[in-house]
């Protein structure tokens, strides 16, 4: 497999970790503005506390499927910050992995 990351030396060196949403329970849920605000700043400011991490974002379609995107040390920490936000109870997700990124090829 080959691995588009390159390492800068005196760097961190991050995995890219990807939360699925899929199944009926792992979907975002149907919420208001203030309730997805207030899930924003919950894990924005948990995050804050993490010098080694980055929330990329949360892609999801009408039905509430799909994915958060983060860089962090491992899945573990990723899974932390869902349970200190507060998040894994309001949006539990299916499943947590690390990915690489094999395409475009280099």
């Amino acid at each position: 497999m080959v691995l588009a990351t390159q390492h800068v030396p005196g760097e961190l060196l991050m995995a890219r970790i990807i939360t699925m949403r899929y199944s009926d329970e792992g979907r975002l849920p149907d919420a208001t503005q203030e309730q997805l605000e207030e899930l924003q700043a919950n894990v924005v400011e948990t995050v804050s506390n993490y010098d080694d991490v980055e929330f990329k974002g949360t892609f999801a379609n009408d039905e509430g499927m799909g994915i958060c995107e983060w860089e962090a040390p491992d899945v573990a920490t990723v899974e932390q910050i869902y349970e200190e936000s507060g998040a894994a109870e309001m949006a539990p997700s299916d499943e947590i992995i690390e990915v690489q990124q094999v395409l475009p090829l280099e």
